[in-house]
């Protein structure tokens, strides 16, 4: 960039920021995030992305490393790569400190939902459809348990399966 610019379009973070100025866009946008962060950016599934890469590539890596000289070394590619492993575990929690201070949260709560019976039903929280298809969920879909930001409401709601009926919610 250049001095003084910034190191992104300006006039597109105006728009941002305009939108952020509405409650319910902050809002969505706010979950919107913990969703992705619940999901998408779980660090389990992006290290899972991280292992699957490396093992495509190393069989690769010693003749590109003969011939490009880059990276110096396996053993500094294999440093690498877990710099990109602790990355993927560190950055939700800075992630989530950030979005805190930027609209002057007062912090974040586990939220867990559970289901009687999986056959009977599931749980939408926010934007995710709680069950064994969602990305970022291994296993068992319940209990679920994912961070959200305290100040922001976040909807729920019980989803029945054919054949069943919501009783209702118990703490």
């Amino acid at each position: 960039t250049e001095e003084g610019n910034p190191p992104y379009n300006a006039s597109m973070a105006i728009l941002l920021r305009a939108l952020l100025e509405n409650a319910e866009f902050r809002a969505n946008f706010i979950n919107q995030f913990a969703d992705q962060l619940n999901t998408a950016f779980v660090p389990d599934r992006v290290i899972a992305q991280i292992d699957s890469m490396e093992t495509a590539l190393v069989p690769e890596m010693q003749e590109h490393i003969d011939r490009y000289g880059r990276p110096i070394s396996l053993t500094a590619w294999n440093s690498s790569v877990q710099t990109m492993r602790d990355f993927a575990v560190n950055r939700p929690g800075y992630q989530r400190q950030h979005v805190v201070e930027h609209f002057g949260l007062s912090g974040t709560a586990n939220v867990t939902l559970n289901v009687s019976d999986p056959a009977h039903g599931s749980i939408r929280i926010s934007s995710i459809l709680i069950n064994e298809e969602t990305i970022g969920i291994s296993g068992a879909p319940y209990p679920w348990t994912g961070i959200y930001f305290r100040d922001v409401p976040i909807a729920v709601k019980a989803i029945p399966a054919p054949g069943y009926a919501f009783v209702g919610w118990t703490e």
